[in-house]
């Protein structure tokens, strides 16, 4: 998918819970036998991930951002919503790394007021790594996302449970932190990291009890990028303070809250300026196993039978329905009657998985202008969402978001009709987990 010139929002705006140490697994290294048991370090601490095979960590982070944009001659200033969606799996454990998890990072924006207003997808990662017990994180050099690194890590010794290293009320302890700027390359930005640990409380969640542990986080950023492209920032500033809360049980965080303030200058003279303000929730469930993905796979399929036009696919992303172009009038993002009749044979098998997220994806030939491509694209995938959630009470707006491509991204050749008219298609991607 696509970067935009927001994208790097993604420097701060995905949750920071994330906490990766720059080293990289060594191929050889997670073979050989590792000089200790990483796992056993974590018996009897509370502050510390617990993860096993099949879990699933569900994120979602919800931020009101106002940003400015001055550039040499003229200053803007909009209000948007940004919705952060991170899925992690966990696959195994590695006793010198810790939990091997992999998952999708995907973010969607609307401009505010927001009433009735549908997201736009901005950007869609997957990764694989390595979570420690203890917070840190292993990941390939290649890999943008996690992008905030080292947040939080917990003490060595110190921890609520621990008899002999008591984490009291009101201690404190500090780590650089780290993160990932994309540009020409993929810059390393130091993070001043300090931490308060607050203390617990019990609360009570439906028929369970959770011990949630407060912890405060203030960061702070002041770094020069010497050696960035005009495009790339050349200068990062700015402060956050997040308050974080562990639960005990899950062993995973429970929600965070956050204010960061951050200023990006580019090379070219343009300056990005953010306040933003940010709630995330987590949530520890098992993975969609193998046979539920098979059974939602041959529910779609039984829906779109006889529509020759309609293909179910899957890829690493999750499940994908793809639209033909006859489904739209010539030239135009209006449904044609045969598209509206599918459509609401798969609204009724969405309705059976409400809480799945959809990404929508306008795609189109390279005949004509790219803009009018594009727009095309956008409003087609658009109007898929609107049916969508516009014919179900079931399915909820937040879940979806939608994109244009334009020609970027055949999947066939346009020097032939029938290449072009692969290449003409919307495509409904049920984002896996």
């Amino acid at each position: 998918m696509k970067k935009y010139v927001f994208g790097i929002i993604l420097l701060v705006s995905f949750s920071f819970f994330f906490a990766i140490f720059s080293e990289e697994p060594k191929e050889e290294a997670v073979v050989e036998q590792p000089p200790f048991n990483i796992f056993k370090e974590a018996r009897g601490k509370v502050l510390r991930w617990k993860l096993e095979p099949g879990d699933v960590v569900e994120i979602k982070k919800v931020a009101q951002q106002h940003v400015i944009i001055t550039d040499n001659t003229q200053k803007s200033e909009l209000d948007r919503e940004v919705i952060h969606w991170i899925t992690l799996n966990t696959l195994d454990k590695n006793r010198q790394h810790g939990y091997h998890v992999e998952g999708t990072f995907s973010t969607q924006i609307r401009q505010l007021p927001k009433k009735g207003t549908a997201f736009q997808a901005d950007e869609l990662y997957f990764s694989k790594f390595y979570i420690a017990p203890i917070g840190k994180y292993y990941v390939p050099g290649e890999q943008y996302m996690p992008n905030v690194r080292h947040i939080p890590i917990f003490p060595d010794k110190k921890d609520p449970a621990n008899v002999d290293h008591p984490l009291k009320e009101g201690d404190s302890w500090a780590r650089v932190a780290e993160e990932i700027v994309s540009g020409k390359i993929l810059y390393r930005v130091p993070i001043e990291a300090n931490y308060v640990y607050l203390g617990k409380k019990t609360i009570k969640r439906k028929d369970k009890t959770k011990t949630l542990h407060k912890i405060k986080i203030s960061l702070a950023i002041n770094y020069t990028i010497k050696d960035g492209g005009k495009n790339d920032p050349q200068n990062i500033f700015g402060y956050a303070t997040a308050l974080l809360a562990w639960d005990e049980e899950e062993g995973i965080p429970y929600l965070m809250r956050e204010e960061i303030n951050l200023t990006l200058i580019y090379g070219n003279g343009l300056t990005h300026e953010f306040a933003i303000k940010s709630l995330t929730r987590y949530k520890k469930k098992k993975s969609f196993t193998k046979a539920d993905k098979n059974q939602f796979v041959n529910d779609l399929k039984e829906a779109v039978k006889g529509d020759e036009g309609t293909k179910i696919t899957q890829d690493e992303n999750g499940i994908k329905i793809e639209l033909p172009d006859v489904f739209f009038d010539f030239d135009s993002d209006k449904l044609s009657e045969e598209a509206a009749a599918v459509l609401q044979k798969i609204t009724k098998v969405l309705e059976a998985y409400p809480n799945k997220r959809v990404l929508i994806r306008g795609h189109t030939d390279n005949v004509g202008k790219a803009k009018y491509n594009y727009n095309l694209s956008k409003g087609r995938a658009l109007r898929v969402l609107r049916y969508l959630t516009g014919k179900s009470k079931k399915l909820k707006l937040d879940n979806f978001s939608y994109h244009g491509e334009g020609s970027d991204s055949p999947v066939a050749p346009n020097s032939t009709s029938e290449g072009r008219k692969k290449n003409r298609r919307v495509e409904i991607i049920i984002l896996d987990n």
